[in-house]
């Protein structure tokens, strides 16, 4: 029982930190495009 609460809790976590990558790369590509067209004008 207790290794399922540790399974669950690692899956949860890790699917976490999967988002707030996911939302970093965001980001981090925004900024380069902002960037970009910052430097055409």
């Amino acid at each position: 029982m207790r290794e399922m609460m540790f399974l669950t809790i690692g899956f949860l976590t890790g699917s976490l930190n999967g988002i707030i990558l996911m939302c970093l790369l965001q980001i981090k590509h925004i900024g380069k495009e902002s960037e970009n067209e910052q430097t055409k004008y």
